[in-house]
């Protein structure tokens, strides 16, 4: 038998942030024959070049093999040999996954194939009112196994039929830590463009009511000597186009976020976004923007702090410093309430019963059952 092989889908921007820890799983804990299946659409997306360094770094780090792509056919031809597991963070039948999704398809029986849930508010699995409006209400796969954030229940988007795939193993976020930043006294705010979601499709008018919130917040910070840094959208960077651009004062920061140390910082704001998750889980003070009007559907970010106004901005930042410690003990009762695994070597476990059952596995059935039954086992069910 030849060595062990996991294949990566590398599509959108978020699927290097999302499937990271994995390939550093795959190649370096359990010695796969690691390959990163690159579309040549993912380098003309990353206009900063900062997520093609990304992937050449864990390349060069985990010894991965970069393998690009043109369309569907051609990634096939990169899977024609052999088998082994085959990850996606994109994938479902909607427009914007199809990509993965056709490879997932077109995949020999030889290949397990994972598709990894990538957000808080995912497609297909729980996602919003906006993502219902444009996709209906549910989604499917193509997938084998799901690997999900939350159990069935909390599932409102899952199609019957994709139920039996679930395994919920949480975020892969929590392997990968961000460093300490050098952030005098938490005196630097952190507010997220994340104008790039479902929710702000066809409408220049919401975005430009954060964008002109957001700079007249920064004025008004800077004034009080605190100082902001604006994250743009990797997939969009709404910020920094047209007329106005980011005031002067204000530090782009494009970091990865497994780069970033969120909690040095003194609060963070963005529209609703896995983002909100990432700032929650490294206790930094965190606030929701909505639209003065509401708009912006909020749903599953009920009973978090909300921001619509450049003075709503201003009064949270200064919350923020005055009583973090009081806001930080009710994000954590918050994050709570959602029933994720969150503690990273339960989460670690979890991803490893999969690269574990793979081991005895005898094709794509097998793997699928094993896998389920050693996932079990590492949460101590034994139903």
């Amino acid at each position: 038998m030849g060595k062990r092989k996991a294949v990566f889908i590398i599509h959108l921007l978020q699927d290097v942030q999302v499937l990271r820890p994995l390939i550093f799983m795959a190649a370096r804990d359990y010695g796969f024959d690691t390959n990163l299946l690159v579309s040549d659409r993912f380098g003309a997306r990353d206009t900063s070049g900062i997520w093609v360094h990304e992937l050449q770094a864990i390349s060069q780090e985990t010894g991965a093999t970069l393998i690009r792509f043109g369309d569907d056919l051609d990634a096939y031809r990169h899977l024609s040999e052999g088998g082994g597991l085959l990850f996606s963070a994109s994938e479902s039948n909607t427009p914007e996954h199809e990509t993965a999704h056709n490879i997932f398809r077109y995949a020999g029986a030889d290949y397990l194939r994972v598709t990894v849930q990538h957000g808080f508010e995912c497609v297909g699995l729980r996602h919003g009112v906006s993502h219902t409006q444009k996709f209906g209400s549910t989604a499917s796969f193509a997938a084998d196994i799901l690997c999900t954030w939350f159990d069935l229940e909390q599932l409102t988007s899952l199609a019957p039929s994709q139920a039996p795939k679930v395994v919920v193993t949480g975020p892969t976020s929590v392997l990968q830590v961000g460093k300490r930043l050098a952030i005098e006294s938490n005196k630097a705010g952190m507010v997220f463009e994340n104008l790039h979601s479902v929710r702000f499709d066809g409408s220049s008018k919401l975005r430009q009511e954060f964008l002109t919130a957001f700079r007249k917040a920064a004025g008004g910070l800077h004034k009080k000597g605190i100082a902001t840094r604006l994250r743009p959208h990797p997939g969009g960077r709404f910020s920094t186009r047209g007329d106005h651009g980011v005031p002067p004062f204000v530090e782009l920061e494009e970091a990865p976020l497994y780069r970033l140390g969120l909690g040095d910082f003194a609060f963070g704001i963005s529209p609703p976004s896995s983002v909100i998750i990432d700032m929650l889980l490294a206790d930094l003070p965190t606030a929701v923007w909505q639209d003065p009007d509401g708009q912006v559907d909020l749903g599953h970010y009920a009973g978090l702090a909300k921001v619509s106004s450049a003075e709503d901005m201003i009064g949270f930042a200064e919350a923020a410093l005055l009583n973090r410690e009081a806001i930080l003990a009710a994000q954590r009762i918050w994050i709570e309430q959602q029933g994720m695994p969150l503690e990273p070597l339960d989460v670690y476990r979890r991803f490893a019963a999969l690269f574990d059952a793979f081991e005895g596995g005898e094709g794509r059935v097998a793997d699928q059952a094993v896998f389920r039954t050693e996932c079990q086992r590492s949460d101590g069910r034994t139903d």
